[in-house]
């Protein structure tokens, strides 16, 4: 599948937003793509917001922040394509235990530069945990998804939220690679001080006290050794390589799409230090305007908010929700018997779909374990995403623990529905500290596909 140039790879992982896809981008580097949960984008307030945020987010193009390519529309869906790839993150390596508590602090000052800088620009993130920090080939730390759930909720940032998140991923981190316990106690001091004096603070603290860190502090090596390691080799394209229809949800000064359904995309960021057209914000539209608004293009390229003013977003809602109702009102004034012919059309077309449409197939797998230590006597709840090409059909898989086979189960996918999620428990007891590893295998429909996930024990 090749969603406005980015090829899929069949490499996937959950979010909180969605699904987050390993892509091919143009010209075959390395890239990403976020199938958002369209259950969060059923309000047209909620798409506006998203498509100002990650415009603005593009335009400034904040270091320290996953790179935003453009937001896209194929059919119901809505992507958010990224230059660089959304794996591996800081909670995926947390059992790599040729990592220590200076490649620690190496992540947690460069995240912390980054919100303080999202912070500075009157933004927060918002969802800060150790699954949204991506380290990438060059070891450097990105966040992803910054700001986007309280864009999509309508809620204001919170850059206090941040601290408190930053705080929890520096303890969590400072339990899961090794170091002393010097490196173990500055963590903590650090962690206490994001909660009781700020960010800035924190970040200052880590390079204070940097003499009990190894050498390396503030150094990338070993963190670029890890995610590369940690990178699976790129894929065959998932479902093939058909483009999509696609229409970009961005739109700057110098965007002119083209007639037809072919993709056309927003200059990288978008913003005069990548070569693009600087514009700016104004309150068009009257009482209301300013930048808690959903925005649109005016004629001279300026961003225009208030009411009034339509994005495409909500155009392309308002279009599809005039067409339904147009379909709505042709249907009242049917005859009887017409209603009739439908639904007899309606289930041999089911019937065709079922039995004549494409074959199913598995496009990806993945698996999220619970991201915090679990402690005494606990049971974990581990979720597997299958993602399908859309076709119906039954997906038959297995669980493994630590490799051993927990059984095999059956999920029946209706057509249209691109992913299914299926949960497996895990009940552990007893004293010590393990990290099991749960492994989800698909059967069938061929080929065998599989991802699996690790999480932390811990009972003294």
């Amino acid at each position: 599948m090749n969603v406005a140039g980015h090829r899929l790879t069949g490499q996937a992982r959950p979010g909180d937003l969605g699904v987050w896809e390993t892509t091919a981008g143009p010209g075959g580097a390395p890239a990403g793509a976020l199938r958002f949960d369209m259950r969060l984008l059923t309000a047209p307030e909620a798409l506006n917001r998203l498509v100002v945020a990650i415009g603005a987010a593009r335009e400034r193009a904040l270091p320290g922040l996953l790179p935003v390519a453009d937001l896209v529309r194929s059919g119901p869906q809505v992507w958010l394509l990224t230059t660089r790839p959304p794996a591996p993150t800081a909670g995926t390596l947390l059992g790599d235990r040729t990592l220590d508590l200076g490649n620690a602090a190496t992540v947690l000052h460069e995240t912390a530069s980054a919100l303080l800088a999202l912070h500075a620009a009157g933004s927060a993130h918002g969802a800060l945990d150790a699954d949204s920090v991506v380290i990438d080939a060059d070891g450097r730390a990105l966040l992803a998804e910054a700001g986007l759930l309280a864009a999509i909720r309508g809620v204001p940032p919170r850059p206090d939220l941040d601290a408190r998140a930053w705080a929890a991923l520096t303890r969590l981190l400072a339990v899961s690679w090794r170091g002393t316990a010097a490196a173990t106690d500055l963590l903590e001091h650090a962690a206490a001080t994001a909660e009781s004096a700020g960010l800035a603070a924190a970040a200052e603290a880590l390079v204070t006290g940097r003499n009990v860190f190894p050498r390396d502090f503030l150094r990338r090596a070993a963190l670029a050794g890890a995610a590369r390691r940690s990178m699976p080799p790129p894929g065959a394209a998932a479902g093939g390589n058909e483009p999509v229809e696609t229409t970009t949800l961005l739109q700057f000064p110098g965007d002119h799409p083209a007639p037809g359904p072919a993709h056309t995309p927003s200059p990288p960021y978008g913003g005069a230090e990548a070569g693009g057209t600087p514009y700016r914000m104004e309150g068009g539209g009257g009482e209301g305007g300013g930048p808690g608004h959903a925005g649109a293009l005016g004629e001279r390229g300026e961003m225009r908010f208030g009411p009034g003013v339509e994005t495409m977003a909500a155009r392309i809602w308002r279009e599809e929700n005039t067409a339904t109702r147009a379909r709505k009102r042709t249907r009242r004034r049917a005859p009887v018997f017409g209603a009739g012919v439908f639904i007899v059309t309606a289930a041999v077309a089911a019937v065709l779909w079922f039995t004549r449409g494409p074959a199913l197939a598995v496009e990806s797998v993945a698996v999220q374990a619970p991201r915090g230590a679990l402690g005494c006597d606990s049971r974990a709840t581990l979720t597997g995403v299958i993602t399908t090409n859309g076709a119906a059909g039954r997906i038959r898989y297995a669980w493994f623990k630590d490799g051993e086979s927990a059984g095999e189960f059956e999920e029946t996918v209706t057509p249209a529905q691109r992913t299914a999620e299926v949960t497996f428990h895990w009940t552990i007891k007893g004293e010590g500290e393990i990290r099991p590893t749960a492994t989800l295998r698909v059967l069938s429909p061929a080929p065998v596909r599989e991802a699996e996930a690790t999480f932390t024990y811990r009972c003294r």
